[in-house]
């Protein structure tokens, strides 16, 4: 209609859409005092990382932190690769336990600005129920170029 402000896509306004707004700063509010608990080798939520900005399917940003968020393979040491600013690098993961493990990359050409972490979430059993899960593992690991 004639003399309407258009509006951007995706965008919700009203009470509504400020409701969520608030709700999403909390989150991100919330997923950053659990980075910086993972700085200072606190106790922390290890799926703190998915409140944070989702810049890619699995890939999140908390302040100037990437996760990158990966499943488990079967293997007890494995190689993932991992794509980072078009650049390929392969990870050799060495083995590990059942906990969330926390794989600070080290080797990137053009790295963040904090610091890109390679995430492997504990895969849930109807165990975890009945028992606490165990504290997330944190590793420095350096990667390997595939495209040099």
């Amino acid at each position: 209609m004639a003399g309407e402000r258009p509006r951007a896509r995706g965008v919700r306004l009203g009470r509504g859409g400020k409701l969520q707004a608030a709700r999403a700063l909390e989150a991100y509010d919330w997923a950053a005092e659990e980075n910086f608990k993972r700085h200072e080798a606190r106790p922390f939520d290890p799926t703190f990382y998915r409140s944070g900005e989702a810049i890619a399917e699995g890939v999140y940003k908390v302040d100037d932190d990437v996760f990158i968020e990966r499943e488990r393979g079967a293997g007890s040491r494995e190689q993932v690769e991992v794509t980072w600013h078009g650049r390929r690098y392969r990870v050799t993961l060495p083995s590990f336990s059942r906990s969330p493990t926390f794989f600070t990359l080290e080797g990137l050409d053009e790295p963040p600005p904090g610091d890109a972490i390679l995430v492997l979430p504990r895969r849930s059993t109807v165990l975890d129920l009945f028992r606490r899960s165990p504290a997330p593992v944190q590793r420095r690991i350096t990667v390997e170029p595939l495209d040099a």
